[in-house]
């Protein structure tokens, strides 16, 4: 005879294997819609994903054939824009060679002379060496006037042996002092300078990379931007600071310093196509005294300068 705990227990078996069943059941059921559900999501995702591409593929086609127009066009825009003007090419610390290659063959392409290439070091704006700046301008440059810092010395006395505001002297040997000065500085390692410079009377100051954290530099470049500027007829400051680019660069550092901004030139794509046109249109307005903040990115105050009559 079968005990009757053992019927209690089959029959609360039979119904917990019911009870089992019906939750694996709705569970593999919920799984399935689950599953079903982010299978469908992610074929949309994967949808919109290939839409945006194409988007973006449509657009940068678009630009491309943009750059492609405004380098066939640039020639004859440029065309003598800069025909008998001496050019000084400056390159901050860490300014790529690219980038001043290309600031040099639209000088070149627009009638322009490269009248010197001058590297600053790092070291030109390190407090560490303002003893060795003070020192080689009180010995070399004894006319530069003793106020103010020694790296506004220095940059006042750079750009006076490298640049002359008289349009007419431009292309000239550098002066016995002037070439004493530069060596000075070179020997000091505080630039590098190409052989037989000549005077120039227009510079472009080539920028560094943007950075996403402040760069204790950058204000003394700025000051170097406008001696050079007092120095000569006129100077632009070129980057790549595009909208988007990290905040802080010389470009917008200049922008942002509105006493140097009113005589000193940005253009803040200069490594384009369109950018190297405005490079050639700001040179050429700064010969009459116009300064103006050109390009795309974060302060630009128009997208090119007007053309402007030779001086």
């Amino acid at each position: 005879m079968i005990d009757f705990r053992y019927h209690i227990v089959s029959i609360a078996a039979v119904f917990l294997a019911l009870a089992l069943g019906l939750v694996l059941g709705s569970t593999s059921g919920f799984q399935n819609n689950a599953i079903g559900d982010l299978d469908k999501h992610i074929s949309q995702l994967r949808k919109q994903s290939n839409d945006l591409r194409s988007v973006v593929d449509r657009e940068q086609g678009l630009l491309k054939k943009g750059d492609e127009l405004v380098t066939v066009l640039t020639p004859s825009l440029i065309k003598d824009a800069l025909e008998g003007e001496h050019v000084a090419v400056v390159s901050a610390p860490g300014a790529s060679g690219s980038l001043r290659d290309a600031a040099e063959e639209a000088v070149t392409a627009a009638g322009g002379t490269i009248a010197s290439e001058v590297s600053l070091s790092a070291d030109f704006f390190t407090q560490d060496n303002v003893a060795v700046l003070a020192g080689l301008v009180d010995r070399l440059a004894p006319s530069v006037p003793t106020e103010g810092s020694a790296l506004d010395r220095a940059a006042k006395a750079l750009s006076d042996a490298l640049l002359v505001s008289d349009k007419s002297r431009a292309g000239n040997q550098l002066g016995s002092s002037d070439t004493a000065l530069v060596a000075g500085f070179r020997e000091a390692k505080l630039v590098s300078v190409s052989d037989n410079p000549v005077r120039a009377s227009l510079v472009v100051f080539v920028a560094a990379p943007p950075q996403d954290k402040a760069d204790p530099d950058l204000e003394g470049e700025v000051r170097v931007a406008a001696a050079l500027d007092e120095a000569g007829r006129g100077s632009v400051v070129v980057g790549a600071e595009q909208a988007g680019a990290p905040a802080h660069g010389l470009v917008r550092a200049v922008r942002a310093t509105g006493e140097v901004a009113a005589v000193v030139s940005t253009v803040d794509d200069a490594a384009t196509p369109a950018g190297r046109l405005r490079l050639v249109r700001a040179l050429s307005a700064e010969r009459t005294g116009l300064a103006g903040q050109y390009g795309t990115g974060d302060g630009a105050q128009a997208v090119i300068a007007t053309p402007t009559p030779s001086p």
